[in-house]
């Protein structure tokens, strides 16, 4: 017979593996050996069983973890482990870094720590993130933002940020305008940042401006959004007020008082447009107005053109319709009361010659002077070809085959036989 001897493995906490021969038993595990014969103990390390692990601390008789040994009687043979604890940090919003004994740490990230040991967590106070940023709020167990951990057991440990986002506040043009951003006025652009999820009001004030030009709400840009909007937060913004260009431009006539239609509106003046920068619109008076009993003819504005003309809006500017009176007892339609100035002889047809007539006070010897330049413009032509006279020290030509004559005034083209010029007014008397 050969002896054998009972040899048993404990672990120290009990239940956990052991390795003899290379096979795994857990504790308490009992063998018989023959005396002198080599055998290879060892355990496994670490052991994990949910949020804690044991690692191997020592065999009970001092050898490594892995180590031979052989028995001449009964024997027992102990490993101890020690208890490590897994402990979690992270972070919310998630993925932000953190410092763990000083070094970065991207979260979420896991330790297995030992109870008692202490260890240092650290948080930034500002963490950016392109337009976003997340600014420190709280520790889950309620330490500063950078604190000394002391091991207890597993945990998990989560730093709490708000996040805040990049919203910029701008207007087109750019003209240092103002937008109200909560009750407070702001003069953009300017740029804020504004936690999530909450509202703010924004309002486009309008219109803007001092003197004769101002700046006058049209939209937001990208979006359609009221010019007074609420906004809740919820990402990066950018917020462009869109304004137009306005000019101030007053309108009047001499004497004050007289009517001019603006865009076909009647308007009384003097009045105070406010015109979109570049747009075009359109003047137009009466040839003649009446104002406290006096009647008065339109003579000519002060930019010059037609009586009726469009005006683009480049600038602010005063347009000024001028007006002279009518003489008590004048008559604007009858030949008598017109003397020649400008003689143009056209033969329009046959035996048929132009004489252009601007009205005038009456004056002795005005209707022969008429008439007698009339003679003498029918007998300069035969009605068959161009010819020219001269008369109040003027000269014009006018082909024969023209359909229509400038006037001499206003160089509104007027059609043969029309009278008086539709655009100034001034007679005209065909013969």
């Amino acid at each position: 017979y050969s002896t054998e001897y009972n040899v048993t493995f404990d672990t120290a906490p009990p239940g956990l593996l052991v390795l003899v021969d290379g096979v795994a038993a857990a504790s308490p595990a009992t063998f018989w050996w023959a005396a002198d014969v080599f055998h290879t103990i060892g355990a496994n390390s670490p052991q994990v069983d949910g949020d804690i692990r044991w690692s191997f601390l020592a065999w009970s008789d001092s050898g490594a973890r892995s180590h031979q040994v052989t028995v001449n009687a009964p024997r027992r043979l102990s490993a101890t482990f020690q208890a490590e604890y897994l402990v979690t940090f992270d972070t919310d919003p998630p993925g932000l870094p953190l410092e763990i004994d000083g070094s970065g740490a991207p979260t979420p990230r896991s330790f297995w720590w030992r109870i008692g040991e202490s260890h240092q967590l650290g948080a930034q106070a500002t963490v950016a993130d392109g337009a976003a940023r997340h600014l420190f709020s709280a520790w889950s167990d309620a330490g500063d933002r950078v604190h000394t951990l002391v091991v207890a057991g597993a945990g998990r440990f989560v730093a709490t940020f708000t996040t805040e986002y990049q919203v910029r506040l701008a207007t087109d043009p750019e003209a240092f305008l103002r937008l109200t951003v909560d009750g407070a006025n702001v003069t953009a652009p300017t740029t804020v940042w504004w936690p999530s999820g909450s509202v703010h009001r924004v309002i486009a004030l309008s219109p803007q401006g001092t003197g004769n030009s101002r700046h006058v709400f049209r939209g937001w840009a990208n979006e359609t959004a009221p010019q007074d909007r609420t906004i809740t937060t919820t990402a990066a913004a950018n917020l462009t007020a869109l304004y137009d260009v306005e000019f101030l431009v007053n309108v009047a006539t001499t004497p004050a008082g007289l009517g001019v239609a603006v865009d076909g509106v009647p308007t009384q003046t003097p009045a105070a447009l406010w015109w979109k920068a570049n747009t075009t619109h359109t003047l137009d008076v009466e040839l003649e107005q009446t104002l406290g009993g006096a009647r008065y003819r339109f003579d000519g504005w002060s930019q010059g053109g037609l009586r009726a003309q469009t005006f683009t809006a480049r600038a602010p500017v005063d347009l000024r319709a001028t007006f002279v009176p009518v003489a008590a007892g004048s008559d604007s339609g009858g030949f008598g009361a017109v003397i020649p100035i400008v003689l143009v002889v056209a033969a329009a047809g046959a035996g048929l010659a132009l004489v252009l007539m601007r009205r005038r006070k009456r004056a002795e010897g005005s209707e022969d002077e008429a008439k007698a330049s009339a003679a003498a413009l029918h007998a300069l032509t035969d009605g068959s070809a161009a010819a020219t006279a001269t008369a109040a020290g003027e000269e014009t030509t006018v082909p024969a085959d023209a359909e229509t004559v400038p006037c001499p005034q206003c160089e509104y083209p007027i059609g043969v036989g029309v009278t008086p010029c539709p655009n100034c007014g001034l007679e005209l008397a065909w013969q």
